[in-house]
């Protein structure tokens, strides 16, 4: 396997729409990867432990959602998903940072995927801070394949609670995960 800097993934995450309609835009691969990628898309409730405000500081993020995936031959699937960078804080404010994840998702079949997920960064997009990040499935369904993805860090309307002390103590909204 190849590895690729992550600026050159062949995706983008654009995060658009009013306050009350922001969502999260997966531009569709080449036809050529469209039959080897796994797409999902869903939700995810985020919660900062620390808080996230202008400063980069270690803060504990923990996430739980759910996706629903566009599979090879049109199949779909479900299931719920949860994340942590509990075990390795990472460097984050509101504006972005670096940290590193480690998540599991389960199968509407009832199967597992472990994840792990070292690589980061952050896009800024109609008002939306958006964290990618890469990894790799440990565990479990699709174990060996990478994956990408990303959620909403914070939004422009989070930022009076950027600006204090406590900072941002969470965050909701659009949430992707592409296998490869």
């Amino acid at each position: 396997m190849t590895a690729r800097p992550l600026k050159t993934v062949r995706w983008w995450l654009a995060i658009g729409g009013a306050a009350a309609a922001s969502s999260l835009v997966l531009p569709l691969p080449s036809a050529t990867a469209a039959a080897e990628d796994h797409a999902c898309v869903g939700n995810a409730e985020t919660t900062y432990e620390g808080g996230l405000n202008k400063v980069k500081k270690p803060v504990v993020v923990d996430g739980k959602g759910s996706l629903t995936c566009m599979e090879k031959g049109g199949e779909m699937s479900s299931g719920s998903i949860t994340f942590s960078n509990r075990a390795a804080p990472g460097q984050l404010s509101c504006s972005g940072g670096n940290t590193s994840f480690t998540g599991q998702i389960d199968w509407a079949d009832g199967t597992k995927s472990t994840f792990e997920a070292g690589k980061t960064e952050t896009h800024k997009q109609s008002g939306v801070t958006a964290l990618v990040f890469r990894g790799q499935v440990t565990g479990g369904e699709h174990q060996g394949k990478s994956l990408e993805g990303g959620f909403a860090l914070s939004k422009d309307e989070d930022e009076q609670a950027c600006g204090t002390k406590k900072g941002l103590t969470g965050s909701s909204g659009p949430f992707t995960l592409i296998f490869r």
